[in-house]
């Protein structure tokens, strides 16, 4: 299931991905998820290590949609311990 602005654990922001608690770690590593930023923009983020104290960013999106649309081949990388790089999709 897609998580859609979640409540995030205070660890995301606070402790390095290594020493974060392992309910944590087994909920949302290699789980992207999205947040609203607002003015019509969704950021999809991941904690997958890519940042030693926090999510990474995975992109930025126009729309909902577009975000969802990102979230499988987001995934199936991750799947294979491949980079994703950064897909910044914003209207000028």
């Amino acid at each position: 299931m897609m998580k859609i602005d979640p409540v995030v654990p205070e660890e995301f922001y606070e402790m390095d991905v290594q020493d974060m608690p392992e309910k944590v770690i087994e909920e949302w590593f290699n789980k992207p998820y999205i947040q609203s930023r607002g003015e019509g923009c969704f950021a999809v983020l991941c904690l997958d290590g890519g940042a030693w104290d926090r999510p990474t960013v995975k992109g930025f999106y126009n729309s909902i949609e577009e975000a969802q649309n990102s979230i499988n081949p987001i995934k199936s990388l991750l799947e294979k311990d491949e980079k994703v790089d950064e897909n910044i999709n914003l209207k000028p």
